[in-house]
């Protein structure tokens, strides 16, 4: 299902030369089960735990506390706060020094599955496309991912935005500034229009880059605001009924790959 407002209807005039992917929720997900076992291993290997026991009952209690709140946070943000609630229940630590020490972690050591419509669509659009990664997981996450599932290949670029901004990541104005002057390194992509070489060179790239994620406000929203026009996928149907006019949805990276063969 894709949602067809008027920034698709302008997709033809866009054009896209760079195509960039969130990770997390776009490309691929976490596997729960590996997430408990992670955390459990490391509160039980600086000995803050007496048995593997307690040490689910810390991520439980935690956990149960953050799913109240988690629909109120953002990014990164919401994560740290999972962390910090967890490490609350173990007496004589610094919940939130303990979140940004594990968070990190975290994600360079927790297990993802791709999606199934990932391969098929990188290898559809690699070749026509400059495709690259803006993730709030750091830069060792973002490698690590890559290898584990074999991707490399099919990226030109990453940037991490936790790099840049540990505590807002996404939300930050200055992630977003590093991200474009990442994609101004390819100022000069060949149109294959049959046109002057001169025409070849875009000072406002902004207009030749696509953005795809899966969170309404620190992808989409930021991305509006930094004036790249930006898709949101919706894995899992939460924005089934809605109607915004500024809002593109679509539900599988399928979707993508139709749209940009129109």
């Amino acid at each position: 299902m894709v949602i067809v407002m008027m920034f698709i209807k302008n997709m033809g005039v866009l054009k896209p030369k760079i195509i960039i992917f969130d990770l997390d929720g776009t490309l691929v997900e976490m596997i729960p089960e590996h997430a408990v076992m992670l955390f459990c291993n490391f509160i039980q290997s600086l000995g803050l735990t007496s048995s593997p026991k307690e040490a689910k009952e810390c991520y439980s209690k935690g956990y149960e506390e953050w799913c109240i709140m988690k629909d109120t946070l953002n990014g990164r943000k919401k994560y740290l706060k999972l962390w910090e609630l967890c490490f609350r229940n173990i007496p004589d630590v610094d919940p939130i020094k303990m979140a940004y020490t594990y968070q990190k972690i975290h994600e360079e050591n927790c297990l993802d599955t791709l999606y199934a419509d990932v391969l098929p669509t990188l290898q559809a659009l690699h070749k026509r496309f400059k495709l690259g990664i803006f993730s709030e997981r750091t830069s060792t996450a973002i490698r690590n991912c890559l290898n584990r599932h074999n991707l490399y290949g099919y990226f030109d670029f990453y940037v991490s935005a936790s790099d840049i901004d540990a505590v807002n990541a996404k939300l930050s104005n200055k992630a977003w500034s590093v991200l474009m002057e990442k994609v101004n390194e390819y100022e000069w992509i060949d149109d294959d229009d049959g046109s002057d070489d001169n025409d070849n060179y875009y000072p406002n790239l902004k207009n030749k880059v696509l953005y795809i994620g899966d969170d309404c406000l620190t992808d989409i929203l930021n991305g509006y605001k930094h004036s790249i026009p930006s898709i949101l996928i919706d894995r899992k149907h939460k924005y089934a009924n809605n109607r915004n006019a500024e809002l593109v949805i679509i539900t599988s990276l399928n979707e993508l790959v139709l749209l940009m063969d129109e």
